[in-house]
């Protein structure tokens, strides 16, 4: 009986080697293959050897494998002082900042950074932790504001005059009421005689002679200003009277109203309200500007 002859592959070194070697070599590779498994630790960075001979990077360091944060990041953003001053107790320290700003609308905004930069250990903190307060305005007082400083129709006014009455003060909603829907302007024009002495020319003058009344019998006084009560900032429960200058024109189209904000310095008596309560209740200095930026990398 002739005996099989051997299949012949190459080695590792380009020399061809008998089928008994191959068996070696691939018993060699299911050994590697069976060796039993190692759990990985989170928080460590290994480097495994595979069964193909290749060495596998294993990062497990980073926060996916962390059972918690390792420090805490991100902004908060509340609407009430109160809000705000039970976080800023909760988690400032000596070292923590604050910082404020106002928008061209007039509203406020305290930024506060508890991780802060350390002088003492000489060595910058992440400014990476931040509680803001972000100042709304009142609902009341935000529809009124949306409401000013354009003309309405004369309808559009005393829809939404209606729809508010129970903010206004002064003077009485009913009699606003009355006057806006019965407000009426009859334009009047007179001629006048000019004489130029340099020229010795004559001419006409047009006199416009607006006449302006309101009520049934047009017997109504027509006010200078609306005053309303409404609170400047949202979540506070401090109502302010608040004024606005009341103007009407009359036109092709007919008869305009509108309103006009009169009262910034309510606006910063509440804002100064609102810093004085914060001021009372932290020990940090409250500066103006803006906070500075995360570290690079927070």
């Amino acid at each position: 009986m002739t005996e099989p002859t051997p299949l012949d592959l190459p080695d590792t070194d380009g020399q061809l080697i008998g089928v008994e070697g191959a068996a070696i070599s691939h018993i060699q590779t299911l050994a590697r293959q069976g060796l039993e498994p190692k759990l990985l630790q989170p928080g460590g960075y290994y480097m495994v050897a595979t069964a193909n001979g290749e060495i596998q990077e294993i990062d497990l360091t980073g926060p996916a494998w962390s059972p918690a944060p390792k420090r805490i990041t991100g902004t908060t953003t509340v609407h009430s002082v109160d809000s705000w001053l039970e976080l800023w107790g909760k988690y400032a320290n000596e070292h923590s900042e604050v910082y404020t700003t106002t928008g061209g609308d007039g509203m406020l905004t305290l930024t506060g950074v508890v991780d802060a930069d350390n002088p003492d250990a000489d060595r910058p903190g992440w400014r990476s932790h931040r509680i803001v307060l972000k100042l709304q305005r009142g609902a009341e007082l935000d529809r009124w504001m949306a409401f000013e400083g354009r003309l309405h129709s004369q309808a559009a006014f005393v829809d939404f005059l209606e729809l508010r009455r129970r903010a206004v003060i002064e003077p009485d909603s009913a009699s606003l009421l009355e006057l806006c829907r019965h407000f009426s302007v009859s334009q009047k024009a007179a001629f006048e005689t000019t004489y130029d002495q340099r020229s010795g020319r004559k001419g006409l003058k047009y006199m416009p002679d607006d006449t302006a009344k309101a009520g049934p019998r047009g017997d109504i006084p027509i006010p200078e200003r609306l005053v309303i009560r409404a609170e400047v900032f949202a979540h506070t429960g401090d109502f302010s009277a608040i004024e606005f200058l009341f103007r009407y024109q009359a036109g092709q189209v007919g008869l305009s109203l509108g309103l006009v904000f009169d009262s910034p310095q309510v606006v910063d008596e509440a804002t100064e309200t609102v810093l004085e309560a914060v001021h009372n209740n932290i020990s940090q200095r409250v500066l103006v500007g803006t906070a500075p930026a995360p570290a690079a990398g927070a």
